[in-house]
């Protein structure tokens, strides 16, 4: 992947965005940053084209079957809002159920 993005002028991050968006229409990525230098490498990988080679050549690189685990550890999903136990809307002061 080094070669390519060597080839392409670009960053390995943007050449991960580059082939994200190579993956079809209703494919997007959505890199998170907080730095603005980031933001702008990020945009950069729109203009970057990848033929079918190069993108089988990544694909090659890092196969789907071999990619294993959770993407969040198990403690912190206990945390997210899907194990959230909320109160009832009635239960709220002052609120109306319609």
């Amino acid at each position: 992947m080094v070669a390519i993005a060597e080839k392409k002028k670009c960053s390995l991050n943007q050449l991960a965005l580059a082939w994200v968006m190579h993956k079809g229409k209703d494919v997007v990525p959505i890199p998170g940053t907080t730095k603005r230098a980031n933001l702008e490498s990020n945009i950069g990988s729109v203009a970057i084209s990848l033929t079918k080679e190069e993108i089988a050549e990544i694909e090659a690189a890092v196969p789907a079957n071999e990619v294993a685990g959770e993407r969040v550890h198990e403690r912190l999903m206990k945390l997210t809002w899907l194990h959230a136990v909320s109160p009832p809307l009635s239960s709220w002061k002052g609120s109306k159920v319609y």
